[in-house]
Protein backbone atom coordinates (compact mmCIF):
# COMPACT_ATOMS: atom_id res chain seq x y z
CA UNK A 1 0.00 0.00 0.00
CA UNK A 2 2.78 2.42 0.96
CA UNK A 3 4.71 1.62 -2.24
CA UNK A 4 1.58 2.28 -4.30
CA UNK A 5 1.06 5.68 -2.65
CA UNK A 6 4.66 6.69 -3.28
CA UNK A 7 4.37 5.69 -6.94
CA UNK A 8 1.09 7.59 -7.28
CA UNK A 9 2.58 10.68 -5.63
CA UNK A 10 5.60 10.65 -7.94
CA UNK A 11 3.36 10.27 -10.99
CA UNK A 12 1.29 13.26 -9.86
CA UNK A 13 4.41 15.33 -9.24
CA UNK A 14 5.83 14.78 -12.71
CA UNK A 15 2.52 15.01 -14.58
CA UNK A 16 1.30 18.33 -13.16
CA UNK A 17 3.96 20.59 -14.63
CA UNK A 18 5.73 21.11 -11.30
CA UNK A 19 8.93 19.91 -12.96
CA UNK A 20 9.05 23.25 -14.76
CA UNK A 21 9.07 25.56 -11.78
CA UNK A 22 12.20 27.64 -11.20
CA UNK A 23 13.52 25.74 -8.20
CA UNK A 24 12.88 22.23 -9.48
CA UNK A 25 16.49 21.40 -10.54
CA UNK A 26 17.71 22.41 -7.09
CA UNK A 27 14.98 20.33 -5.42
CA UNK A 28 15.83 17.32 -7.59
CA UNK A 29 19.53 17.69 -6.81
CA UNK A 30 18.84 17.88 -3.07
CA UNK A 31 16.61 14.79 -3.27
CA UNK A 32 19.29 12.78 -5.07
CA UNK A 33 22.03 13.93 -2.70
CA UNK A 34 19.85 12.83 0.20
CA UNK A 35 19.22 9.50 -1.51
CA UNK A 36 22.97 9.03 -2.04
CA UNK A 37 23.47 9.41 1.71
CA UNK A 38 20.73 6.98 2.66
CA UNK A 39 20.82 4.38 -0.10
CA UNK A 40 22.55 1.17 0.85
CA UNK A 41 23.28 0.07 -2.70
CA UNK A 42 23.49 2.88 -5.28
CA UNK A 43 24.63 6.42 -6.06
CA UNK A 44 22.33 8.50 -8.27
CA UNK A 45 23.10 11.40 -10.63
CA UNK A 46 21.07 13.30 -13.20
CA UNK A 47 21.63 15.35 -16.33
CA UNK A 48 19.31 17.98 -17.84
CA UNK A 49 19.37 19.35 -21.39
CA UNK A 50 17.42 22.32 -22.77
CA UNK A 51 14.54 21.36 -25.04
CA UNK A 52 14.85 24.51 -27.13
CA UNK A 53 18.06 24.87 -29.11
CA UNK A 54 18.00 28.63 -28.55
CA UNK A 55 18.68 27.93 -24.87
CA UNK A 56 21.88 26.03 -25.70
CA UNK A 57 24.90 28.31 -25.52
CA UNK A 58 27.85 27.32 -27.69
CA UNK A 59 31.55 27.86 -27.25
CA UNK A 60 33.10 30.15 -29.84
CA UNK A 61 34.61 28.37 -32.86
CA UNK A 62 36.53 30.09 -35.66
CA UNK A 63 34.75 28.35 -38.52
CA UNK A 64 36.43 30.63 -41.07
CA UNK A 65 39.79 29.08 -40.17
CA UNK A 66 38.52 25.56 -40.88
CA UNK A 67 38.94 24.28 -44.41
CA UNK A 68 36.76 21.18 -44.45
CA UNK A 69 35.42 19.11 -47.37
CA UNK A 70 31.75 19.59 -48.32
CA UNK A 71 29.71 17.74 -45.71
CA UNK A 72 26.05 16.94 -45.12
CA UNK A 73 24.17 16.02 -41.98
CA UNK A 74 21.42 13.55 -42.90
CA UNK A 75 18.61 13.38 -40.32
CA UNK A 76 16.58 10.30 -41.21
CA UNK A 77 13.30 8.90 -40.00
CA UNK A 78 9.77 10.06 -39.17
CA UNK A 79 9.57 13.61 -37.88
CA UNK A 80 9.21 13.97 -34.12
CA UNK A 81 6.65 16.75 -33.69
CA UNK A 82 6.47 16.91 -29.89
CA UNK A 83 8.52 19.90 -28.71
CA UNK A 84 9.41 20.44 -32.42
CA UNK A 85 12.15 17.92 -31.68
CA UNK A 86 13.37 17.19 -35.21
CA UNK A 87 13.33 20.75 -36.52
CA UNK A 88 14.94 22.00 -33.30
CA UNK A 89 17.71 19.44 -33.86
CA UNK A 90 18.18 20.70 -37.42
CA UNK A 91 18.38 24.28 -36.14
CA UNK A 92 21.00 23.27 -33.57
CA UNK A 93 23.11 21.46 -36.18
CA UNK A 94 23.06 24.56 -38.36
CA UNK A 95 24.49 26.55 -35.46
CA UNK A 96 27.08 23.91 -34.57
CA UNK A 97 28.09 23.22 -38.20
CA UNK A 98 27.30 26.31 -40.29
CA UNK A 99 29.42 24.95 -43.15
CA UNK A 100 27.36 21.73 -43.48
CA UNK A 101 24.22 21.04 -45.50
CA UNK A 102 21.33 19.83 -43.34
CA UNK A 103 19.22 17.16 -45.08
CA UNK A 104 16.01 15.80 -43.53
CA UNK A 105 15.11 12.46 -45.15
CA UNK A 106 11.63 11.36 -44.15
CA UNK A 107 8.32 9.99 -45.49
CA UNK A 108 5.83 11.43 -47.97
CA UNK A 109 3.09 10.86 -45.40
CA UNK A 110 4.45 13.56 -43.08
CA UNK A 111 2.16 16.60 -42.61
CA UNK A 112 2.63 19.08 -45.44
CA UNK A 113 2.83 22.00 -42.99
CA UNK A 114 5.76 20.42 -41.14
CA UNK A 115 7.64 19.75 -44.39
CA UNK A 116 7.04 23.29 -45.61
CA UNK A 117 8.31 24.67 -42.31
CA UNK A 118 11.58 22.79 -42.80
CA UNK A 119 11.94 24.03 -46.37
CA UNK A 120 11.08 27.60 -45.38
CA UNK A 121 14.02 27.59 -42.96
CA UNK A 122 16.38 26.42 -45.69
CA UNK A 123 16.70 22.75 -44.77
CA UNK A 124 16.82 20.24 -47.61
CA UNK A 125 13.92 17.78 -47.50
CA UNK A 126 14.01 14.35 -49.15
CA UNK A 127 10.80 12.31 -49.27
CA UNK A 128 10.47 8.56 -49.75
CA UNK A 129 7.74 5.94 -49.79
CA UNK A 130 8.05 3.34 -47.04
CA UNK A 131 9.36 -0.09 -48.04
CA UNK A 132 6.85 -2.85 -48.74
CA UNK A 133 8.74 -5.20 -46.40
CA UNK A 134 9.80 -3.96 -42.96
CA UNK A 135 12.90 -6.17 -42.58
CA UNK A 136 14.16 -7.50 -39.26
CA UNK A 137 13.31 -5.05 -36.45
CA UNK A 138 12.08 -2.55 -39.09
CA UNK A 139 15.60 -2.11 -40.50
CA UNK A 140 14.36 -1.47 -44.05
CA UNK A 141 12.70 1.78 -43.00
CA UNK A 142 16.02 3.08 -41.77
CA UNK A 143 17.85 1.82 -44.85
CA UNK A 144 15.44 3.47 -47.30
CA UNK A 145 15.38 6.91 -45.66
CA UNK A 146 19.12 6.92 -44.93
CA UNK A 147 20.09 5.88 -48.45
CA UNK A 148 17.79 8.49 -50.00
CA UNK A 149 19.31 11.24 -47.86
CA UNK A 150 22.91 10.21 -48.58
CA UNK A 151 22.25 9.96 -52.33
CA UNK A 152 20.74 13.44 -52.28
CA UNK A 153 23.82 14.76 -50.47
CA UNK A 154 26.17 13.13 -52.98
CA UNK A 155 24.25 14.59 -55.91
CA UNK A 156 24.58 18.00 -54.24
CA UNK A 157 28.38 17.61 -54.20
CA UNK A 158 28.97 16.56 -50.60
CA UNK A 159 31.99 14.34 -49.96
CA UNK A 160 31.36 13.40 -46.32
CA UNK A 161 28.22 12.76 -44.33
CA UNK A 162 27.00 12.53 -40.76
CA UNK A 163 24.08 10.11 -40.46
CA UNK A 164 21.75 10.85 -37.56
CA UNK A 165 18.20 10.01 -36.51
CA UNK A 166 15.12 12.20 -36.30
CA UNK A 167 14.48 11.03 -32.71
CA UNK A 168 18.03 11.67 -31.46
CA UNK A 169 20.00 14.85 -30.93
CA UNK A 170 23.70 15.40 -30.51
CA UNK A 171 24.80 18.61 -28.79
CA UNK A 172 28.61 18.61 -29.03
CA UNK A 173 30.27 21.84 -30.11
CA UNK A 174 33.10 21.77 -32.66
CA UNK A 175 32.07 18.24 -33.62
CA UNK A 176 32.78 18.36 -37.36
CA UNK A 177 36.48 19.31 -37.18
CA UNK A 178 36.85 16.74 -34.40
CA UNK A 179 35.49 13.99 -36.64
CA UNK A 180 37.77 15.02 -39.50
CA UNK A 181 40.72 15.09 -37.10
CA UNK A 182 39.98 11.47 -36.17
CA UNK A 183 39.97 10.43 -39.82
CA UNK A 184 43.33 12.14 -40.30
CA UNK A 185 44.75 10.46 -37.19
CA UNK A 186 43.56 6.97 -38.17
CA UNK A 187 43.80 6.47 -41.96
CA UNK A 188 42.21 3.40 -43.57
CA UNK A 189 44.10 0.12 -43.31
CA UNK A 190 43.24 -0.74 -46.93
CA UNK A 191 42.40 2.28 -49.13
CA UNK A 192 41.36 -0.11 -51.90
CA UNK A 193 38.45 -1.20 -49.71
CA UNK A 194 37.59 2.05 -47.92
CA UNK A 195 38.03 5.71 -48.73
CA UNK A 196 38.06 6.35 -44.97
CA UNK A 197 37.20 4.55 -41.78
CA UNK A 198 33.64 4.95 -40.52
CA UNK A 199 33.22 6.63 -37.12
CA UNK A 200 30.52 5.30 -34.81
CA UNK A 201 29.74 5.80 -31.11
CA UNK A 202 29.66 3.12 -28.44
CA UNK A 203 26.01 4.02 -27.75
CA UNK A 204 24.68 0.54 -28.62
CA UNK A 205 27.86 -1.30 -29.59
CA UNK A 206 27.84 -4.69 -27.81
CA UNK A 207 31.16 -6.38 -27.05
CA UNK A 208 29.79 -9.96 -27.01
CA UNK A 209 27.30 -9.61 -29.89
CA UNK A 210 29.40 -9.57 -33.09
CA UNK A 211 28.65 -6.81 -35.61
CA UNK A 212 26.20 -4.95 -33.36
CA UNK A 213 27.87 -1.66 -34.21
CA UNK A 214 25.90 1.58 -33.92
CA UNK A 215 23.75 2.41 -36.96
CA UNK A 216 22.21 5.49 -35.33
CA UNK A 217 25.07 8.00 -35.63
CA UNK A 218 27.81 7.54 -38.22
CA UNK A 219 30.36 9.71 -39.99
CA UNK A 220 32.40 8.83 -43.03
CA UNK A 221 33.24 9.41 -46.67
CA UNK A 222 30.03 9.53 -48.67
CA UNK A 223 31.08 6.64 -50.95
CA UNK A 224 31.70 4.37 -47.96
CA UNK A 225 28.41 5.42 -46.42
CA UNK A 226 26.58 4.62 -49.66
CA UNK A 227 28.17 1.18 -49.64
CA UNK A 228 26.84 0.75 -46.11
CA UNK A 229 23.29 1.91 -46.80
CA UNK A 230 22.56 1.00 -50.45
CA UNK A 231 22.82 -2.77 -50.00
CA UNK A 232 19.75 -4.94 -50.74
CA UNK A 233 16.90 -4.63 -48.26
CA UNK A 234 16.27 -7.36 -45.70
CA UNK A 235 13.59 -9.65 -47.24
CA UNK A 236 12.23 -10.69 -43.83
CA UNK A 237 9.51 -8.97 -41.84
CA UNK A 238 9.38 -8.97 -38.03
CA UNK A 239 9.35 -6.42 -35.22
CA UNK A 240 11.67 -6.28 -32.22
CA UNK A 241 8.76 -7.39 -30.02
CA UNK A 242 8.09 -10.41 -32.24
CA UNK A 243 11.75 -11.38 -32.37
CA UNK A 244 12.08 -11.01 -28.60
CA UNK A 245 9.53 -13.75 -27.89
CA UNK A 246 12.19 -16.41 -28.42
CA UNK A 247 15.32 -17.28 -26.46
CA UNK A 248 18.00 -14.84 -27.57
CA UNK A 249 21.75 -14.98 -27.08
CA UNK A 250 24.40 -12.68 -28.57
CA UNK A 251 25.37 -15.53 -30.90
CA UNK A 252 21.83 -16.02 -32.18
CA UNK A 253 21.30 -12.28 -32.65
CA UNK A 254 24.44 -12.08 -34.75
CA UNK A 255 23.76 -15.26 -36.72
CA UNK A 256 20.25 -14.02 -37.51
CA UNK A 257 21.65 -10.71 -38.81
CA UNK A 258 19.09 -8.61 -36.97
CA UNK A 259 18.84 -4.84 -37.63
CA UNK A 260 22.25 -3.14 -37.26
CA UNK A 261 23.98 -6.52 -37.66
CA UNK A 262 22.34 -6.95 -41.07
CA UNK A 263 23.73 -3.56 -42.08
CA UNK A 264 27.26 -4.00 -40.75
CA UNK A 265 27.84 -7.59 -41.84
CA UNK A 266 26.55 -6.62 -45.27
CA UNK A 267 28.89 -3.63 -45.40
CA UNK A 268 31.99 -5.62 -44.43
CA UNK A 269 31.17 -8.34 -46.94
CA UNK A 270 30.62 -5.70 -49.64
CA UNK A 271 34.19 -4.43 -49.14
CA UNK A 272 35.65 -7.93 -49.30
CA UNK A 273 35.73 -9.02 -45.66
CA UNK A 274 34.50 -12.38 -44.47
CA UNK A 275 32.25 -12.00 -41.44
CA UNK A 276 32.17 -14.67 -38.75
CA UNK A 277 30.32 -14.98 -35.46
CA UNK A 278 33.65 -14.95 -33.67
CA UNK A 279 34.75 -12.35 -31.12
CA UNK A 280 38.38 -12.22 -32.28
CA UNK A 281 37.35 -11.63 -35.91
CA UNK A 282 34.79 -9.05 -34.81
CA UNK A 283 37.27 -7.10 -32.67
CA UNK A 284 39.87 -7.10 -35.45
CA UNK A 285 37.38 -5.75 -37.97
CA UNK A 286 36.28 -3.05 -35.54
CA UNK A 287 39.92 -2.02 -35.14
CA UNK A 288 40.66 -2.13 -38.88
CA UNK A 289 37.62 -0.50 -40.48
CA UNK A 290 36.00 1.70 -37.85
CA UNK A 291 36.78 4.34 -35.24
CA UNK A 292 34.81 3.93 -32.01
CA UNK A 293 34.08 7.03 -29.94
CA UNK A 294 31.96 7.27 -26.80
CA UNK A 295 28.53 8.86 -26.88
CA UNK A 296 29.56 11.45 -24.29
CA UNK A 297 31.93 12.98 -26.86
CA UNK A 298 28.87 13.72 -29.00
CA UNK A 299 26.50 14.45 -26.09
CA UNK A 300 23.74 12.34 -27.63
CA UNK A 301 20.18 12.45 -26.29
CA UNK A 302 17.69 9.71 -27.16
CA UNK A 303 14.22 9.94 -25.63
CA UNK A 304 12.96 6.48 -26.57
CA UNK A 305 13.57 3.45 -24.36
CA UNK A 306 15.11 4.73 -21.16
CA UNK A 307 15.94 7.95 -19.32
CA UNK A 308 19.21 6.56 -17.95
CA UNK A 309 22.02 8.77 -19.22
CA UNK A 310 24.39 5.84 -19.72
CA UNK A 311 21.89 3.08 -20.44
CA UNK A 312 19.97 4.43 -23.42
CA UNK A 313 20.10 1.15 -25.33
CA UNK A 314 19.69 -1.18 -22.36
CA UNK A 315 23.39 -1.94 -21.98
CA UNK A 316 24.52 -2.80 -18.44
CA UNK A 317 27.29 -0.83 -16.77
CA UNK A 318 27.72 -2.55 -13.43
CA UNK A 319 25.35 -5.53 -13.54
CA UNK A 320 26.54 -9.11 -13.14
CA UNK A 321 24.55 -10.19 -16.21
CA UNK A 322 26.54 -8.79 -19.13
CA UNK A 323 25.57 -10.33 -22.49
CA UNK A 324 24.89 -6.86 -23.93
CA UNK A 325 27.80 -5.06 -22.23
CA UNK A 326 29.21 -2.24 -24.35
CA UNK A 327 32.41 -2.05 -26.36
CA UNK A 328 33.88 1.38 -25.59
CA UNK A 329 36.37 3.66 -27.27
CA UNK A 330 38.96 2.55 -24.74
CA UNK A 331 38.45 -1.07 -25.86
CA UNK A 332 38.96 -0.03 -29.48
CA UNK A 333 42.27 1.63 -28.58
CA UNK A 334 43.38 -1.41 -26.60
CA UNK A 335 42.69 -3.75 -29.53
CA UNK A 336 44.47 -1.47 -32.00
CA UNK A 337 47.55 -1.21 -29.77
CA UNK A 338 47.78 -4.63 -28.13
CA UNK A 339 45.73 -6.86 -30.44
CA UNK A 340 42.56 -8.88 -29.91
CA UNK A 341 44.42 -11.02 -27.37
CA UNK A 342 44.03 -8.15 -24.88
CA UNK A 343 40.28 -8.85 -24.62
CA UNK A 344 38.45 -12.01 -23.63
CA UNK A 345 37.35 -13.84 -26.79
CA UNK A 346 35.89 -16.95 -25.13
CA UNK A 347 33.06 -18.17 -27.43
CA UNK A 348 30.95 -19.00 -24.37
CA UNK A 349 30.46 -15.26 -23.82
CA UNK A 350 28.15 -15.28 -26.85
CA UNK A 351 25.90 -17.98 -25.40
CA UNK A 352 24.52 -16.16 -22.34
CA UNK A 353 20.77 -15.60 -22.66
CA UNK A 354 19.92 -11.90 -23.13
CA UNK A 355 16.18 -11.87 -22.46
Amino acid sequence: MKKHLVKKSLAWLFDTGLRDFRGFPKLLNQALMSLNRTSGSRFYTYHARPKAQASIHLDSVNHAALSLPPTAVVIQGPLVHQDDFTIESARLYRRIMPQASIVVSTWRSEPAAALEKLRAEGFEVVLSDPPSTRGGNNVNFQMVSTCAGIRHAKQAGCEYVIKSRSDQRFHAHNVLPYLFALLAEYPPVDPARQRQRIIEPSLSLCRYRPYSMCDMFQFGHIDDMLTMWSQPLDPRSFTAEEYGRQRITPRKFSEDRVAEIYIHRGYLEAIGERTEVDLAVYYRQLADYFIVIDKDVLDIFWNKYDAQEHGLAGNPLYDAKRPTAKFYSRDWHVVRTFGVEALDTDPALMDVVEN
